[in-house]
């Protein structure tokens, strides 16, 4: 058995099997550091394969029950390869908002705001 634990948000993740690296399991998520923000990009992750099922079924969570494990390098958050919460929506992207569940990207995103900021200030 595979256990994630996110301690934020007192959640423990089982997976009974393993994860499978296939790119059938890979797919794309919605990710950052605020809902509904333009402070969230979409990152790939290699989901695990009964995660896949619920996904090709749009299947909707309310909380973080799955992780997965990011495929490319997030701007905003963790680190490529890092196990990460997320949430199913259906037919939308599903989501995973790193200060929902981590307390590091905050100061990153604080820091990434006055950036955007000064950039947007300088193209206008």
């Amino acid at each position: 058995m595979k256990t994630f634990v996110f301690p934020k948000i007192n959640k423990s993740i089982n997976y009974s099997s393993n994860f499978i690296w296939d790119d059938k399991y890979k797919i794309k998520i919605q990710a950052g550091i605020i809902k509904e923000n333009s402070l969230n990009e979409g990152i790939w992750v290699l989901i695990h394969p009964d995660d896949y099922k619920d996904w090709e079924n749009n299947i909707i969570d309310y909380e973080y029950n799955r992780a997965a494990f990011l495929l490319n390098q997030s701007i905003y958050g963790p680190e490529w390869g890092s196990p990460i919460p997320y949430k199913l929506r259906g037919s939308e992207r599903p989501i995973s908002i790193y200060t929902d569940y981590s307390n590091e990207p905050e100061d990153l995103c604080n820091e990434l705001s006055e950036y955007l900021e000064l950039i947007r200030n300088e193209n206008n």
